[in-house]
């Protein structure tokens, strides 16, 4: 869920739930804690105290709309936290473009075990993956603060999205303006360096754990595909990368 404050959790509800898998968090093995050792006559640790929370979750999903052209994706909040801007062009289309602005950050809620693990305060990157005969994944990474985590039964009343994403078949690729290599699979990363804001005085939320939030602060987009070999008449690929 997007926050109206950056870092300060967002109570989540049925409507922000989504459908993920390969599921990876870092939780409570990303709480520090602080420890002194002075001499002592026993072979038991002195007390330790909490240190800095850090928070990260990675996921995969399925990369399918929402069936109308102008209604924007149930993954769309998603992409906002990965410093993207949304335009709804109305009957047309809904577009997600780069943007120099300070990203919006999320509250995210992972359930497992009859437990929910709380993250807030997080931004992150993703990738497309494309194969043939397979429908595109989404691939998410975030990082942010870790607030730990509370008992929660599933949600009930989820509305969960109804349609499906169509298979990479009879799909158009082209390179380079108007060449149409054959390739089998593809990745695009958008490739967003992100840096987790360490903060001593912030008393909310993630800062209660030393974050205050994540921060994409540079990004180097690549994509890769795996086009067949040609003769080099056809198209010199050593000429094209060195140029």
């Amino acid at each position: 869920k997007i926050e109206a404050a950056a870092g300060v959790w967002e109570t989540l509800a049925n409507t922000e739930v989504i459908k993920v898998f390969d599921i990876k968090g870092e939780d409570m093995t990303g709480i520090n804690v602080q420890g002194i050792k002075p001499a002592r006559n026993y072979f038991g640790k002195d007390k330790s105290v909490k240190g800095v929370r850090n928070g990260k979750l990675s996921f995969k999903m399925a990369m399918w709309g929402s069936g109308d052209n102008d209604t924007p994706p149930h993954f769309g909040g998603l992409l906002k936290c990965c410093n993207c801007t949304e335009t709804i062009n109305p009957s047309t289309s809904v577009v997600y473009t780069p943007s120099t602005a300070i990203n919006k950050t999320g509250s995210f809620g992972h359930l497992k075990d009859g437990v929910m693990h709380k993250y807030c305060g997080m931004v992150g990157s993703f990738k497309i993956l494309w194969k043939v005969g397979e429908f595109a994944i989404l691939e998410f990474s975030f990082q942010g603060g870790y607030l730990g985590y509370v008992d929660q039964a599933f949600f009930t009343g989820v509305s969960w999205p109804t349609t499906l994403g169509p298979s990479i078949l009879s799909s158009t690729f082209t390179f380079n303006t108007s060449e149409k290599p054959v390739v089998s699979e593809a990745e695009f990363d958008q490739g967003n360096k992100v840096e987790v804001r360490q903060s001593v005085g912030v008393i909310e939320s993630a800062g209660t754990y030393g974050i205050l939030t994540g921060l994409v602060v540079d990004r180097e987009s690549s994509f890769k595909c795996n086009p067949e070999m040609v003769l080099k008449a056809t198209r010199d690929w050593v000429d094209t990368l060195a140029n």
